[in-house]
């Protein structure tokens, strides 16, 4: 039987209480009333938790004998905890708490659980790191008083099929909910994330994402979101401690959105739809920064830029079936697009890069103050339009370039009837290299400011004022200047977008994580894998360089050239046939003993030596072309590290 002291110091009722049971013969009496003592059922875990009363101390049952737990006081909560472990998952447990102070016993509660049906409040911290254990939710878990819950590679989170209630977990205060997976990932099934204390956060690996399906999340504070594929369900953030980071994860159907932070939730090098997008919605004070992610879908939008909220999106590829960016007209919203990639075609076409219109998947009310829009350094590609407009948005469009099929501007004033006027608009120093080059509709004494641009020929656009222009066809009803075109192409550098996406020491069957270690003293290959976009190009070349003890030693060049095309990196669906052609790399001959320290690139040893990176460019610059933020002169590229390592012999 366990025991506990109880707080010292009767009161006079109490010593009347002592009487009276003496009387009585010693009988316990109950507690007005009893209490429930769960807080907490696990799988093997039941936590108790009671008010504290006064007595020498406590006694806990389970199924009649002792229980294997020690109540101790925590004054964090005010409460007596006891955790008993080492149970049983769905086994039936009837739990008895007395305070007892001499022969007088009080029952304090008593309470029949099943292990495996898990709910209830974690007032201390756990682990569910058993790998291949499923916990499944009946309810709520809420992970308080700086308790964290920690949650290790291969465990199931999920639900019973008919809980009582809505199955979750929620998180507040200092500690919360660590989810920390390896390979084979962990997983989240139809339960709700409610977030908000200090230390969340849920990482998986880029090859081994944590798996979130039909998961309804709610973030409150700062918790960071990595290497997570979400699947289905919502993603709703509002501050009140923080805002949330997501990086190197997956968003496949998944609602997101952003209100009310007073700085940007960040969402770097993820993946957006592919094959379907979610709605992304920025709103009411929400703020958002994108970059170096993907956006595919065959419809949808993009990311919705709303009321009183400001977006910044860099360094993005777009290629979806609808509209890239949308920004709402007339609520104040600000969005700077700069340095992405709407590249549009097979498998999606028709895309709009972005739009000033407010579409119809949301309710607004007009705040009659514009929205801004700055656009500068994108490429659009492909059929569908650049920038689309119908008035309540100023738009500052710079050093973009409208290529292909895609009509760089369609300017309208739709929303005339609702008090909306047209914007200030500036299309400078662009350049609009595409069959329709734009077209303005609209009877607004307003004038666009289309000059300084590159209409694809010298002698400007095509257009009924320009009899001699043979550029982009511009077709204008109402005020728009377009004169001192520009004279020469000032398209995107064609290979500004090269990267090396992958790189791999081969000396054996190697896996593409480069996990098998090298054998000493024999020849090996550096294979580098570029990948550009949005043009195909030729004549790539690269510089390896060696690096030991922090030092460079030398620097290896490729056996020979290679041109490259659009390629996102390898990945499961294309490695195998990717890898087993060697003209599909930049392939560096590594002299042999590189991995010991003895080749004839220097003089030191060290038994790992590094690759630091990969520096690409094209050995014959294209005439013409130095935008996009180029600085003239070939354009050069850096891959992430490569360590070698040996196994001996």
């Amino acid at each position: 039987m366990t025991h506990r002291s109880c707080p010292a110091g009767l009161s006079s009722l109490v010593g009347l209480l002592l009487v009276l049971l003496i009387s009585t013969g010693g009988a316990t009496t109950a507690a007005l009333p009893a209490a429930d003592v769960v807080a907490f059922v696990g799988n093997q875990v039941v936590d108790l938790a009671w008010d504290p009363v006064s007595c020498e101390r406590y006694e806990v049952t389970r199924n009649g004998s002792a229980a294997g737990c020690t109540p101790m006081a925590d004054p964090g909560v005010g409460k007596i905890l006891c955790r008993d472990a080492g149970l049983t998952a769905g086994e039936n447990y009837t739990y008895r708490v007395e305070a007892v102070t001499g022969d007088e016993r009080t029952l304090v509660g008593e309470q029949t659980v099943t292990t495996g049906f898990v709910r209830g409040t974690l007032y201390d911290s756990l682990n569910w790191t058993t790998p291949g254990e499923t916990y499944s939710l009946d309810g709520r878990v809420l992970v308080t008083n700086g308790a964290v819950l920690s949650i290790g590679s291969h465990v199931g989170v999920d639900k019973w099929s008919s809980p009582s209630e809505a199955a979750g977990i929620e998180t507040e205060g200092t500690g919360g909910l660590q989810v920390a997976s390896g390979s084979p990932a962990t997983s989240f099934t139809s339960v709700y994330l409610r977030l908000g204390a200090d230390a969340d956060f849920i990482s998986g690996q880029e090859d081994s994402l944590v798996a979130l399906q039909s998961v309804n999340m709610h973030l409150t504070n700062s918790a960071v979101m990595n290497a997570c594929q979400f699947t289905g369900g919502s993603i709703e953030i509002v501050e009140e401690g923080g805002v949330p980071s997501f990086t190197s994860s997956r968003f496949v159907g998944t609602g997101i959105e952003i209100k009310a932070t007073s700085s940007p939730v960040v969402f770097d090098n993820d993946r957006f739809g592919d094959p379907v997008l979610g709605d992304f919605w920025v709103h009411d004070g929400g703020q958002v920064a994108i970059s170096d992610s993907l956006f595919a879908g065959s419809s949808g939008t993009g990311i919705e830029v709303g009321t009183d909220s400001v977006a910044t999106i860099t360094g993005n590829t777009f290629n979806i079936g609808c509209t890239g960016v949308r920004v709402w007209r007339s609520v104040g919203a600000h969005a700077t697009i700069s340095d992405n990639i709407f590249s549009n075609g097979n498998p999606y076409e028709d895309m709009t890069a972005i739009s000033g219109n407010p579409g119809s998947s949301h309710p607004y009310f007009l705040t009659f103050e514009n929205s801004t829009i700055v656009a500068e350094n994108n490429v659009v590609r492909g059929q569908g339009r650049g920038l689309s407009l119908q008035g309540g948005v100023d738009v500052e469009a710079r050093n973009n370039s409208f290529v292909q099929d895609a009509t760089a501007f369609v300017i309208g004033t739709a929303y005339e009837s609702e008090g909306v006027e047209l914007g200030s608009i500036r299309i400078n120093n662009n350049c609009i290299a595409s069959r329709a080059g734009g077209t303005l509709a609209t009877d607004s004494a307003i004038n666009v400011d289309a000059t300084g641009n590159w209409w694809g020929a010298a002698s400007g656009p095509m257009e009924e004022d320009n009899p001699n222009g043979t550029g982009a066809e511009l077709s204008i009803v109402g005020n728009l200047s377009y004169a001192g075109w520009l004279q020469q192409d000032n398209c995107a550098v064609p290979w500004r977008n090269l990267a090396a996406r992958n790189m791999e020491a081969v000396q054996v069957v190697q896996t593409w994580d480069n996990k098998v270690p090298l054998v000493t003293g024999r020849p090996a290959t550096v294979r580098v894998y570029p990948g550009g976009r949005p043009f195909d190009m030729t004549d790539v070349t690269g510089e390896l360089t060696v690096v030991r003890d922090g030092a460079t030693v030398g620097t290896l060049q490729p056996i020979s050239t290679l041109s490259v095309s659009e390629f996102p990196g390898l990945h499961a669906g294309n490695q195998l046939e990717i890898r087993s052609d060697p003209s599909s790399s930049l392939n560096f001959k590594v002299p042999r003993g590189v991995d010991r320290g003895d080749d004839d690139l220097h003089r030191r040893t060290e038994r790992r030596p590094r690759l630091r990176g990969v520096q690409l460019r094209r050995q014959r610059p294209l005439p013409g072309v130095h935008r996009l933020g180029a600085t003239g002169g070939p354009s050069w590229h850096r891959t992430d590290q490569l360590q070698l390592g040996h196994g001996g012999r």
